[in-house]
């Protein structure tokens, strides 16, 4: 039942503060809107963080006053969520979002950037619009791995987004590395926690956010690397550079596989 409530308050507030957002965004001047949608979104995943019992700390810091490809490990559809409680920054997702009830509309108020991948053109409207977020100075995060993870280890990166900034003077890669610290006040071992919060035990989104939810409290922590600079090398050899560095950020990046079913039987009670 707790669930339930926490799931139903935490949507009602984003959806009053997302329509609060959209109608003020316009009145700001045209070339401060998409900042101004940044910050809010920072505030809103705050406040959305608190009521849901989950808690994200920083290690690291991030480089402030100038626009950067920010790069991240992907384990649950929540994870914008928690990077924005920490960082004001835009997302890239896959078009279909757009079409979702409710949630695609919170998406694109936050300005996130919609990819559609089944277009010839679209890695390079892609790549143009990247830079003219970073060109404004936000800064815009992707997850290369293109899809969640079981959290054990770190998928291939494609290299479609660092394009945007390979070969450029003054482009940028941030590695970030988003963690599951503790669950319910229990600490998590190695990549236990990412595991049991993964996407990828339930494809429908609605079933998958139940799950994280239906836990009373859970502190992640965003780890934060040091600038990678793509000025002088190619999409692919920064792709791999930056994959490497996601890599470090991580203490421990996973338990034996035939563990998978005891700690989650251990985890809800079972076992």
């Amino acid at each position: 039942m707790w669930t339930w409530v926490k799931a139903i308050v935490a949507m009602k507030w984003t959806i009053a503060c997302t329509l609060y957002t959209s109608v003020a965004a316009r009145w700001q001047p045209r070339e401060h809107q998409l900042r101004y949608r940044v910050q809010r979104q920072t505030s809103v995943a705050r406040q959305v963080c608190r009521v849901l019992g989950i808690h994200v700390s920083q290690v690291g810091s991030v480089p402030q006053g100038e626009g950067m490809l920010y790069v991240c490990n992907h384990v649950t559809a929540m994870d914008p969520i928690l990077i924005a409680a920490r960082v004001p920054i835009c997302f890239a997702g896959k078009s279909s979002i757009a079409k979702w009830p409710v949630l695609g509309w919170i998406c694109r108020t936050y300005g996130m950037l919609l990819v559609q991948r089944d277009r010839a053109t679209a890695a390079k409207l892609f790549v143009d619009e990247i830079l003219g977020r970073l060109a404004s100075g936000v800064s815009l995060l992707v997850f290369p791995e293109g899809t969640t993870s079981w959290g054990q280890e770190l998928g291939a990166f494609k290299t479609g987004a660092f394009e945007s900034v390979s070969g450029r003077i003054g482009g940028r890669v941030l590695p970030l590395f988003l963690d599951i610290a503790a669950i319910d006040g229990r600490p998590c071992v190695g990549s236990e926690g990412r595991y049991l919060l993964s996407h990828n035990h339930e494809p429908a989104i609605m079933k998958h956010m139940m799950r994280v939810v239906r836990y009373r409290r859970i502190d992640a922590v965003l780890r934060v690397g040091h600038p990678i600079d793509g000025g002088a090398v190619d999409r692919k050899d920064l792709a791999a550079t930056a994959h490497a560095a996601v890599a470090a950020l991580a203490e421990t990046m996973d338990i034996p596989h035939g563990n998978r079913k005891s700690v989650s039987l251990a985890r809800n009670g079972l076992a």
